[in-house]
């Protein structure tokens, strides 16, 4: 049997946090609808919440994820709060990742992901170091106009 999509993407990116320095688990819950598909630790930046999405295309090129409305009442609970709630979207095509705080999922579930400006964008192997700075960035003092996007 062949492992979905996203089940592979949790599997390489788990290996890729686990390589920097974070503590991971994923979570099934079904006690708490729409909660995160992940939660990560680390040291400096302590815990934030991940959920996992692989991007998918219709013929006529339109990117999409689908996030459901429990999973979107979820992260604008918590991240329009300050939580370090993240979004990540894996693109199968171009084997990259884009990272999206919690605050734009609304925006992800109306549009074409194409046109949501995400804070990150790279290779799964470099997400680490993105969320963490993402995080970082969160707690200083002038990160008033959180979310901030991060240079690759």
């Amino acid at each position: 049997m062949t492992a979905k999509p996203e089940t592979n993407f949790w599997k390489n990116l788990k290996t890729c946090l686990e390589g920097g320095n974070f503590l991971v688990s994923r979570i099934e819950s079904y006690a708490t609808p729409g909660f995160p598909d992940c939660v990560a630790f680390h040291k400096d930046t302590g815990f934030i919440t991940l959920e996992l999405k692989v991007l998918k295309r219709s013929k006529k090129g339109i990117e999409s994820v689908l996030i459901s409305p429990l999973q979107n009442a979820w992260h604008m609970k918590f991240a329009t709060q300050g939580a370090p709630a993240y979004i990540l979207v894996y693109d199968p095509d171009a084997r990259t990742v884009n990272v999206f705080h919690g605050t734009q999922t609304p925006k992800l579930r109306q549009k074409d992901t194409s046109k949501v400006k995400a804070l990150w964008s790279g290779e799964v192997s470099r997400a680490p170091a993105a969320l963490r700075l993402l995080t970082e960035i969160r707690k200083l003092p002038n990160s008033h106009n959180y979310p901030h996007p991060v240079d690759n």
